[in-house]
C-alpha cells in the first residue's frame, strides 16, 4: 500500500498542476474488483493529497476483503475552476446574451454599482439592510457613501482584506455574520449554488456572474425568470475539466 501512495502523491501533483488553490477538485478511484468507485467530495485544490486518499481506500478495504487494486485502477479527476468576485462593475464585460440588461430588468435584483472591489461586502450589508428595514436603506439600495462604510466595517469585522474575493472570503463573512445563512449561485456554473453557509431562519443570496456579486432579494421562478435556482452537487452540471489516468500496480 505504501507504493500506491507514492503513485497517489505523484498523480495528484501532475494532474493539479496549474491549479488555483480554491479551484474545486473531486477525486474519484475506479477498479473491476469495486462494485462502487471509491470518491471523495469536492474540496479545495490544496486539501486534496495522497493521505486523504489512502484513508478511503483503507476504510473501503477494511469493508470488502473481496476487494485487489492488484488488477489495476482508473482514476479521475474532476476539476472545477472557481471564480473570484469584487471587479467594479464599470470595468467588467458583458455577456454575449446582456446579461447585464436582463439582470438591470428584474425587479428581484438588486445590482451593486461600485467602483471599487468591495462588491461581496456592499451586496452582503444591502441584503442585511433590505431584511432588517435599515433608516438609511435608500441610501444603501442606490450604492452610496452609506453602503461603502457599512462594506469596510464587515470587512474589518471579517478579516478580510479588500480585493478580489472568492469562496474563501464568503466563508469568513459567513462566519461573522451568524443571522443569515448566505447562499450564492454562480452564472459561469449555470446558475447552480456553490456556497451554502450553514442554515439559519433568513436567507441572503448572491449572485456571482463575470466577477461581480449582485444580490438577489427573491428565487422564486416566476420573479427571477431565467435566475433558477438549482441546488445541484457541484460537480454533476459545473464540471470545467476531468483529467483521468490508468495506474496498474506491480
Amino acid at each position: 500500500m505504501d507504493q500506491i501512495g507514492e503513485i497517489f502523491d505523484s498523480m495528484v501533483d501532475e494532474m493539479t498542476t496549474g491549479m488555483a488553490d480554491n479551484d474545486l477538485v473531486r477525486f474519484v478511484l475506479q477498479s473491476k474488483s469495486l462494485e462502487y468507485p471509491i470518491s471523495l467530495p469536492f474540496m479545495p485544490r490544496h486539501e486534496l493529497n495522497a493521505e486523504r486518499i489512502m484513508g478511503e481506500v483503507h476504510r473501503v478495504l477494511q469493508s470488502n476483503e473481496n476487494v485487489n487494486l492488484q488488477d489495476g485502477m482508473q482514476v479521475h479527476l474532476v476539476h472545477v475552476g472557481m471564480p473570484q468576485g469584487g471587479v467594479a462593475s464599470r470595468k467588467r464585460k458583458h455577456y454575449e446574451f446582456k446579461l447585464s440588461k436582463f439582470l438591470d430588468t428584474k425587479k428581484s435584483v438588486i445590482r451593486i454599482r461600485n467602483n471599487d472591489l468591495l462588491c461581496l461586502a456592499r451586496a452582503l450589508v444591502t441584503d442585511m439592510a433590505r431584511q432588517e428595514k435599515h433608516p438609511d436603506w435608500n441610501s444603501i439600495r442606490q450604492g452610496r457613501q452609506r453602503q461603502r462604510i457599512l462594506a469596510k466595517e464587515l470587512h474589518e469585522k471579517a478579516g478580510v482584506p479588500e480585493g478580489l474575493c472568492g469562496l474563501p472570503e464568503v466563508t469568513k463573512f459567513q462566519q461573522v455574520i451568524e443571522d443569515y445563512q448566505i447562499i450564492v449561485l454562480s452564472a459561469e456554473h449555470f446558475n447552480a449554488i456553490v456556497f451554502e453557509g450553514p442554515k439559519r431562519e433568513r436567507q441572503i443570496y448572491l449572485y456571482l456572474c463575470n466577477n461581480h456579486y449582485d444580490v438577489i432579494t427573491s428565487v422564486s421562478d416566476e420573479t427571477t425568470g431565467a435566475l433558477i435556482v438549482r441546488r445541484v452537487m457541484i460537480g454533476k452540471k459545473t464540471t470545467v475539466a476531468t483529467k483521468r489516468a490508468s495506474v496498474v500496480s506491480r
